[in-house]
């Protein structure tokens, strides 16, 4: 044991050498067969609710050694704790990194390898990471594709929606950077460690840069906005640092890492998963924005709900059946519902004047049908029922409230059971999964936030879906372990591309998807909208690559995207093959797996 950082020497893992830059304060952490490299500060600031965690003084340093693990342990004093310990572990394979706080008060960002200095002999403020590495590779997927970050850029992963890149596109993300140096074959991944329950910040973010400097300080935090009181003390997430081939090798290592050192379920893994919820999807959502583009242009404000009816499914899946296409799911998407109902749905009867009927009939054609959901609105719902801002306005249910949860269980009841009144559907479609609340200011009932939020919500709507219907289909958009168990069905959501077609985005979703939800099959979702290639019609063999193809339209497909002139086309006998043959490909990969224990009906 040493008592003295300056006996710090060298440390040694499989892929990593540790050392200590004295001077500066520094850690060194470089791979030892790459020249890949960071230098970090010794300390990390947990801000308060509008106030610095400004470094003091350092003391109490501690050098363990047992078995294979090195430990390293010192104390720090600081403007807003009475002291914070910190701790690493040098694991042969990874590094760990963690700090206690003691004291009290409302934590706002808690950081890691970054925090404030007042210092009278220098013009800085901030402490942060001297980067050997010019790449960040980011799981959050956002509408711009932009999945590689420069050093210097910030990448935000949140339990909500970010706006900076043109919106989320899929709702959160493994917590978990990749960072590389000139395109080399070593990736280092830095991921939070976090045990059930305490995922209760809003974001994780890389290097957000709070002070707007050129670039910022590095490093990496976990925003709380406020909404963690300390009473006493608190132990940070865990800063886990490991190496991988590639980026998606290093997520598929850090949920590993999750799953054996900090409690994440792994029973997903192996559940058993009804054939038919393998089988090849329509949507009529396509349908519905050609329709209105066809009949309004492409106007802000146009609504499509008015075409999701019962007579225009019916002309649809006519139209499927002329060109034998043989579809065993059914999404009834948005605008079934009676206007004002989207936070507790009632079926619009002018619409769906026999909603129930309709789907029982399918079911005898051995095809499941599935409603749309929105997560989080708040349309229908009492305000005494709902989140509410700093300025006391309600912005979404709230389902840590017992009475909405008794609302939103009755709802779902409603959806799916065969009880007088209720519609007997098979599975639910749930949207508008960013849609929840982040940020400071914010009230609801049990103070929980995050991804705590999030399971909430999915675990009453999964487990009185569950009490329904054991085989009722859940169908998600989410990218993030944590909430595996409580998906059935993950979908690759809006696939918006900065390129002229969404096929690269869809790839990269579904290995995301893969490799965060692990068995959950994949549904390829709207893919048509957003490709200007002639043969978009193609994107259909590259979905059964990916997992379930997807159709979202029968008979017209609009084509739009940003800086190109929409047009509208009506689909012909030789896109209609296409789809036939993919939709048969995917049946014959079920038969092949569970024989004939699947009803198919022509």
């Amino acid at each position: 044991m040493s008592k003295k950082i300056k006996d710090f020497g060298t440390i040694q893992g499989h892929w990593y050498t540790v050392s200590l830059h004295e001077r500066a304060s520094l850690l060194k952490i470089a791979a030892r067969h790459s020249p890949f490299h960071l230098y970090v500060p010794l300390v990390s600031a947990c801000d308060q609710l509008g106030q610095r965690d400004v470094h003091q003084t350092l003391s109490a340093f501690r050098i363990t050694r047992r078995a294979k693990v090195t430990t390293l342990t010192y104390t720090e004093t600081s403007a807003l704790w009475e002291r914070k310990e910190y701790t690493y572990e040098f694991h042969p394979d990874r590094i760990v990194h963690y700090y206690r706080v003691f004291g009290r008060g409302a934590v706002e960002r808690a950081n890691f390898f970054r925090s404030w200095l007042n210092d009278s002999t220098t013009v800085e403020q901030e402490l942060g990471v001297a980067p050997g590495f010019d790449t960040v590779f980011s799981p959050a997927v956002n509408f711009m594709g932009k999945v590689f970050h420069f050093a210097g850029d910030t990448s935000i992963i949140t339990a909500g929606d970010d706006p900076m890149y043109w919106g989320s596109g899929l709702a959160s993300a493994p917590l978990c950077f990749g960072l590389n140096n000139s395109g080399d074959d070593f990736w280092m991944w830095v991921g939070l460690g976090v045990r059930p329950g305490s995922y209760t910040f809003d974001t994780f973010s890389y290097n957000e840069n709070t002070t707007k400097r050129i670039f910022g300080a590095g490093g990496f935090a976990c925003n709380y906005n406020g909404k963690l009181q300390v009473d006493g003390s608190w132990e940070s997430p865990h800063l886990v640092l490991g190496a991988a081939r590639d980026p998606y090798e290093g997520m598929a290592k850090y949920i590993t890492v999750l799953e054996k050192n900090y409690g994440l379920s792994s029973s997903h893994r192996k559940k058993k998963i009804p054939a038919w919820w393998r089988s090849p999807i329509f949507c009529g959502w396509g349908e519905q924005m050609s329709l209105g583009y066809r009949d309004n242009g492409n106007r802000d404000g146009v609504s499509v709900a008015c075409y999701c009816t019962q007579e225009l499914h019916d002309h649809w899946l006519n139209i499927l059946r002329r060109h034998h296409i043989r579809p065993g799911q059914i999404i009834i998407d948005a605008g079934w519902e009676h206007p004002g109902t989207t936070g507790d749905l009632l079926v619009h009867e002018t619409r769906w004047p026999d909603l129930r009927g309709w789907i029982e009939a399918r079911r005898e054609e051995g095809i499941r049908t599935h409603l749309w959901m929105c997560a989080w609105s708040r349309d229908g719902v009492p305000d005494d029922e709902c989140i509410t801002n700093a300025d006391g306005k309600p912005v979404a249910s709230d389902p840590t409230n017992p009475k909405y949860e008794r609302r939103l269980r009755a709802m779902v009841r409603r959806l799916l059971t065969d009880a007088p009144g209720s519609y007997n559907a098979d599975g639910l479609k749930i949207d508008g999964q960013m849609n929840c609340p982040v940020g400071p200011g914010l009230r609801n009932t049990e103070n929980l936030w995050g991804l705590e939020l999030q399971r909430r919500f999915l675990m009453i709507v999964h487990d009185e879906a569950k009490a329904c219907k054991p085989e009722a289909m859940i169908g998600t958009f989410f990218a993030n372990p944590y909430l595996a168990d409580l998906s059935d069905v993950v979908r690759t959501a809006d696939q918006f591309s900065i390129q002229s077609s969404p096929e690269d985005t869809m790839r990269h979703r579904a290995r995301l998807l893969a490799i965060a939800m692990p068995g959950c099959p994949i549904d390829t979702d709207h893919a048509f909208w957003y490709d200007m290639r002639e043969n978009w019609i193609d994107i259909m063999h590259a979905q059964l690559t990916c997992g379930i193809p997807c159709l979202y339209h029968a008979q017209y497909v609009w084509h739009k995207r940003p800086f190109c002139r929409t047009y509208l086309e009506e689909m012909t006998d030789s896109d209609y093959r296409v789809i036939r043959t993919t939709f048969d490909k995917q049946w014959r990969r079920i038969r092949r797996t569970v024989g004939s224990s699947l009803k198919q009906k022509h």
